[in-house]
Parts: C-alpha cells; sequence; structure tokens
C-alpha cells in the first residue's frame, strides 16, 4: 500500500531538512529507478498498511483474531533487505483483511520500496496467468509484530497498555528485578569542551526506533539524531575505557560540529543500533563552513552484537564527517556492515588494524566495510580554497572474514570514490568493487582468500 506526498517525496516522510541524494529526480544506482519514479510522480513507496491474506490457515486466521491491533508495531525488512522498518498500527479493518499503519511511519530506512511492477514478486499479479500489470502492492521482507496483547505467549514477552497504563509480562524463570529505560541520552555535552568521560557503566537507555529519524545524505541510511552520550558543537571529548551495554538506541552520537573527539578501548555490546554515528550539517552541497565532525579517534574498542532493532546499523556509522581514523578495534556479531561511509564528504579517513568478522548477519548487498558516494559536498577539508574533491580514504592492515552474506572485503558502491585500499587480509570474501561511476580509487597489495571459490568481482 501507498502513501501519497503533499510536500514533496522526502519532506512527507525524513522532514523538510531531509537531504537525501534519493530526493531527486535523476538519481542513479543500484535500484534507482525505483526512487527515481518516485521523486517524479511524488508517490512515496513506503508501506501505509499491511494486507495479509486471512484465508491462510496460520498467519490469516491469526491476525484476523486480534482483539485489538492499534498500537501495536510492525517490524518489516525492506524490498531488498537493506533496512528495517517500523509502523505503528492505527487500526485493524477486519473485513478489508488489512492492518492499517499511523501516517508517517518507516523512516527508519533512507530508500523507497519497490512495488510488483518493479521487483516482481511470485505472488504479484504481473506474475499471473492472465497476468494483471496494474498490481502495485508493495514487496516487502520479512516482518514480525510488537506490542499485540493476542501474541502475549512466550516466556519473556511483554505487552503494555497505554490507555490502562498496565505492564503485562510472562516471566522467563530467571526474571529477578524490572528495568524502566526513561532516558534517550544519558550526557549531553552541548557547546563545550576539553571534556573526559573515563570508567563508567552505560545501559538501559531508551529504544528510539518509533522516534524522528531522516536521510542525512546519499547513503541508503537515515538516522535518529540522538545518543546515550550525545555531542554537538564541542571540541575535544574523550571517552575512554566505559561499558556501553544493553542501550536500545545509538551509545555514541556526533552532531554536526564536533572536532578532536577520541573514543578509546570501551567496550560495546547489546545495542539496539550503533555503537558510534555521526551527522554533520551543511547548506545543500556546500560544507565549508565546517558544521560536522572532523579528526575523529576511534581506537581500540570492542564492539559487537549491534543493531538489534535497527538492521541498517554499524560500530561506526558515519554520515557528513570527515578525518575520522578507526584503528585498533575488534567489530563482529552484526546484521550489516561494520563500518558504513554514508557519503564522502571530506575524505581522509584512515581505517588500519582492525579484526571485523560476523558482519552482514541479517542482511545482503553489502560488505563488512560499506561505501556510498552519490552527492558531491564543497569542503575546505584539506584545500586552501572550497574544493569538490576530497581527501583519499585509506584502509590498510585490516584482517576481514566476509562470512554470512558479506561479499567484498571493502564494498565501494554506488560512485564510491578516491579509496586506497591496499595491504589487507580478506578470507571468504570476493574481490575489489567500485561501480555506478565510482573512479581515482587504488586496490592493491591485498590478500583476498576463498575456499570454495566463488565467482564475481
Amino acid at each position: 500500500l501507498l502513501q501519497q506526498c503533499i510536500r514533496g517525496v522526502c519532506a512527507e516522510l525524513w522532514g523538510d531538512l531531509a537531504d537525501s541524494y534519493w530526493c531527486s529526480n535523476a538519481s542513479a544506482g543500484g535500484w534507482a529507478e525505483v526512487d527515481q519514479q518516485c521523486a517524479i510522480t511524488g508517490r512515496l513507496q513506503i508501506p501505509s498498511g499491511l494486507l495479509y491474506n486471512s484465508t491462510d490457515p496460520e498467519i490469516g486466521s491469526r491476525i484476523a483474531g486480534y482483539h485489538n491491533a492499534t498500537g501495536g508495531i510492525i517490524h518489516a525488512w525492506h524490498s531488498q533487505g537493506w533496512a528495517m522498518h517500523m509502523f505503528e498500527i492505527e487500526s485493524h479493518l477486519l473485513s478489508e483483511a488489512r492492518l492499517k499503519f499511523v501516517r508517517g511511519g518507516g523512516k527508519q530506512g533512507g530508500r523507497n520500496w519497490c512495488s510488483c511492477g518493479q521487483c516482481n514478486a511470485g505472488w504479484c499479479g504481473q506474475q499471473q496467468n492472465p497476468p494483471d500489470d496494474s498490481d502495485e502492492r508493495l514487496v516487502g521482507g520479512d516482518w514480525f509484530v510488537e506490542n499485540i496483547l493476542d501474541e502475549l505467549d512466550q516466556p519473556g514477552e511483554f505487552y503494555f497498555d497505554f490507555d490502562s497504563k498496565k505492564l503485562y509480562v510472562i516471566p522467563n524463570g530467571t526474571l529477578v528485578d524490572f528495568r524502566f529505560a526513561l532516558h534517550e541520552t544519558l550526557i549531553n555535552i552541548q557547546s563545550s569542551e576539553e571534556i573526559k568521560i573515563m570508567g563508567l557503566g552505560f545501559r538501559d537507555a531508551t529504544a528510539t526506533y518509533m522516534g524522528e529519524w531522516s536521510a542525512p545524505s546519499g547513503g541508503d541510511w537515515s538516522l535518529h539524531r540522538g545518543g546515550a552520550i550525545f555531542l554537538e558543537d564541542s571540541e575535544e571529548i574523550t571517552i575512554e575505557q566505559n561499558l556501553f551495554q544493553r542501550l536500545d538506541g545509538n551509545a555514541i552520537f556526533l552532531s554536526r560540529r564536533v572536532v578532536s573527539t577520541q573514543v578509546l578501548k570501551n567496550t560495546f555490546e547489546w545495542l539496539g543500533e550503533n555503537a558510534i554515528a555521526t551527522w554533520g550539517s551543511s547548506d545543500k552541497y556546500d560544507a565549508t563552513e565546517g558544521l560536522f565532525p572532523l579528526d575523529t579517534v576511534v581506537y581500540g574498542n570492542v564492539m559487537r552484537e549491534l543493531g538489534l532493532f535497527e538492521k541498517q546499523s554499524s560500530a561506526v556509522g558515519l554520515a557528513k564527517s570527515a578525518v575520522t581514523w578507526i584503528s585498533h578495534n575488534i567489530m563482529f556479531n552484526m546484521p550489516r556492515a561494520a563500518i558504513n561511509f554514508n557519503d564522502g564528504m571530506g575524505g581522509g579517513d584512515t581505517v588500519d588494524n582492525n579484526l571485523i568478522f560476523n558482519t552482514c548477519r541479517e542482511s545482503g548487498d553489502h560488505g563488512p566495510i560499506n561505501s556510498w558516494d552519490r552527492q558531491p559536498f564543497l569542503t575546505l577539508v584539506g584545500h586552501r580554497v572550497p574544493s569538490f574533491t576530497p581527501l583519499i580514504r585509506r584502509i590498510y592492515h585490516n584482517l576481514i572474514f566476509a562470512n554470512y552474506n558479506a561479499a567484498q572485503g571493502v564494498d565501494n558502491d554506488d560512485g564510491s570514490s578516491w579509496f586506497h585500499v591496499h595491504h589487507n587480509v580478506w578470507y571468504d570474501s570476493q574481490g575489489f568493487k567500485m561501480d555506478y561511476g565510482g573512479t581515482d580509487s587504488i586496490y592493491e597489495d591485498n590478500l583476498v582468500i576463498t575456499y570454495p571459490p566463488q565467482s564475481g568481482q
């Protein structure tokens, strides 16, 4: 089911400040024809509801038997499995076998979904005999439902009744106490400098996947601007030897102008979204004011069990930032890439001496290190005068296992340019990737081990 836009394909869902490449009518790259068509027609291809087969003896009859679905949340994979989108249920239209979503849901990913005429799933009208070429239903992936009382049937599950303010819980046999997360942000640092956070434990920050999200730049991501430690317009902040555990959103978030942050020797585990995420600001393509994270150091951290809720998450997710040094970290057990460059703004990043494995465990079309570069940005990074040419990004001396659904050790996707990838060891990996207009990258002196042999790049 489709949503109709009023103020443009981006503003309707991702807000007036959305700065996504996919808002344009001239996008190119993988599956870009879907987003391009949405921009041209002003018709947003994000679900406004879920249709189910009421005659299905298992799923259909189960949903049809819900006494009250209002307030429940659907978690659904994007058509190509790139992100998890969440939707609050507004009503259950039993006669239509339809769960209607609250308007504006599904903003947790940065791309439109494909329709039957574009993805051609086997159940689409276009695949029937005789074919129905008018079928415009959207094609999604796996999904599950949250906070439906009728589904409360397993130990460890809970349901909260917003009207009566009652919490229903089925104990799992080891339940000793309850922990209720009340705050999204535990430390908020704004317009400050020279602060050190050391030797602390952070846990039980609230989930943010139903909050405000927007597309930060030219990659596939959407982001929520928030975290357990939130830094904005600050300098020389050091976060060292802390434990970040059981946080349901981002652990550390660098917003707008944050200079010389050091994240050193911390442990991140069991997080709902990213361990570290950045999101700077620009005036469209013009970032010459320098309102973005710069000279960030991420060194010696252990990052694991990430992206429990939003699957388009990473150990380090960079949007509109530059000159980040990511070194001597151990990153494993996550649904998408360990390191993601959402755009090529500024460049100058270095990724070296990291151990990365067990990435892309719940998704595909991705690598342990992933990049996109669909939008040029004007910056002063490494230049005396404004330039669209970023500094080279260097990736070297990393040991990367591209197991599960990962492909290349470094997936330089959709226009990714100005990379120097050298002296890495990749196991269970395809080779180098550079597509859809990527240029000026060097791939040399890497050892790529693939057994059994794979076809591909």
